[in-house]
Parts: C-alpha cells; sequence; structure tokens
C-alpha cells in the first residue's frame, strides 16, 4: 500500500504500486470496488470538500467515489506527485519531485516555480487553513501563508539539522516556530 485515505462515510481508499486503487468498507473491511488508474505508482490520495478523491502519481486524477469515474485528469508539474493537501476553501496544493508547487482553484491550476530548496516534497501539513508547512528530504521545512493564494508567501526555512521526522508533528514544530518569531 502507497497510500492510505479515509473517506467522509468512514470507508477508506488505498492505492498500491501497480496503480489501482480500492474502496474498502469502514464497517466490515469488504472490498467495494477497484478503480484502476491505468498510470504509473500512486503516490498520495486526498478527499476533497465535496467527497472527490484525488490520486497522484505522474499526474493527478479526480475520482467520482460513488461510480468509480474518472472525472479528470490534470498534469500540473510535469513531474512524479507525492504530496496533495486542500484548503477549506477548495485550493488544492500540489508538491512532488520538482522545485515546483503547483494549486488547483477547481478551473485553473497555478504554478510556482523554485518554490522549494530541495528538489521534491515529502510531505504537507496544513495549520489553521493559513500555513503549509512542506517537508523536504534536505531536512527543512518551508512554511507558507496560502491565506493569500495568488501569491504564497515563504518564511524563513526551518532546518531540522539532520534528523527524520513524521509530516503530522509539523504543527508541533510550527507552533513552536511561530510562537518564537511572532509577537502573539
Amino acid at each position: 500500500i502507497e497510500a492510505l485515505k479515509v473517506l467522509k462515510n468512514g470507508d477508506f481508499a488505498t492505492a498500491d504500486s501497480e496503480s489501482y486503487i480500492k474502496i474498502w468498507s469502514g464497517r466490515n473491511y469488504l472490498l467495494i470496488k477497484t478503480l484502476n488508474a491505468n498510470s504509473d505508482k500512486i503516490n498520495v490520495l486526498e478527499v476533497l470538500s465535496s467527497g472527490v478523491l484525488v490520486s497522484g502519481s505522474n499526474n493527478i486524477t479526480f475520482w467520482d467515489i460513488a461510480t468509480g469515474s474518472r472525472l479528470k485528469t490534470l498534469n500540473p508539474l510535469s513531474a512524479t506527485v507525492t504530496c496533495l493537501k486542500e484548503t477549506s476553501d477548495g485550493m488544492l496544493f500540489i508538491g512532488g519531485n520538482t522545485k515546483k508547487l503547483a494549486y488547483y482553484d477547481g478551473t485553473s491550476t497555478f504554478t510556482i516555480e523554485n518554490a522549494l530548496q530541495s528538489s521534491s516534497c515529502n510531505g504537507f501539513s496544513l495549520y489553521n487553513d493559513t500555513y503549509l508547512m512542506v517537508a523536504q528530504p534536505s531536512n527543512s521545512i518551508d512554511i507558507y501563508d496560502v491565506s493569500l493564494t495568488s501569491n504564497p508567501v515563504r518564511s524563513s526555512p526551518i532546518n531540522l539539522g539532520g534528523s527524520s521526522i513524521c509530516v503530522e508533528s509539523l504543527r508541533k514544530i510550527f507552533l513552536s516556530f511561530y510562537l518564537s518569531n511572532f509577537d502573539i
């Protein structure tokens, strides 16, 4: 299993290295349906507030979970997609094996060139729907103020000095960073 995401109804989706997405019952853990992405390995899944499932591989694909149909496919990075995160206002942030970040507003895709210090994104975490934290293999974290999505602003990177980190612990690091750098 390459990716796992809990769906809004309590069921869950898994993705594997053979480009299949499987939808499982959250009640009895039985397989409900299989979606064939017809692509390379799926690296990440995200469930949008609308209930649409998004998969990331060498592109991003939007899925109607109820019917199993593919709604659309985009290639915003021209690279392997490894990170997806939606904000409460419906912006979908996209990262991958590139220095670029992208976001999709439901209509258009926007790319931020040379956004990352490293050449890939290891994980996203969103804090207060305002700050997108990007974990990178260079043991650093970039924090973007994404409240103004037309021009996300990056703070000074946080360097973790060679330690590895779980993406979900980014929230604690961010709070520490935020409290020590801003007068609140």
